[in-house]
């Protein structure tokens, strides 16, 4: 098993933040949502990685993950809740999580 290189709490991912993977990140929750979706990570990353980068403004909002961890060349973003977290809650996380993608422009993974 590798070792993790580097691990940090409270890492920022300051980046540009592209209005057409937010739309895109917002689409997915919302299918998530009402239930037209089932969760996939993996496809979800590729659909916001996919979506153009063109033009962009910074988000500070959402942009500090609570655990960083890499492993080789592989990056590891966390977001820490407790166990009883609600609805709201739920896809608050997973539109952080989804930002984290969009943010870092390749695939990443994320908790």
């Amino acid at each position: 098993m590798k070792q993790a290189t580097n691990v940090s709490k409270a890492t920022e991912l300051a980046a540009l933040f592209q209005n057409n993977k937010k739309t895109v990140i917002d689409k997915i929750v919302t299918e998530l949502r009402n239930g037209s979706r089932t969760a996939n990570i993996t496809e979800e990353t590729s659909e916001v990685i996919a979506a153009s980068s063109s033009g962009g403004q910074f988000q500070k909002s959402g942009n500090i993950a609570d655990f960083f961890m890499r492993r080789g060349k592989e990056e590891f973003y966390f977001e820490i809740k407790t166990v009883k977290s609600n609805i709201d809650v739920f896809e608050k996380s997973k539109t952080k999580l989804l930002e984290w993608v969009a943010r870092k422009r390749r695939p990443v993974k994320v908790f």
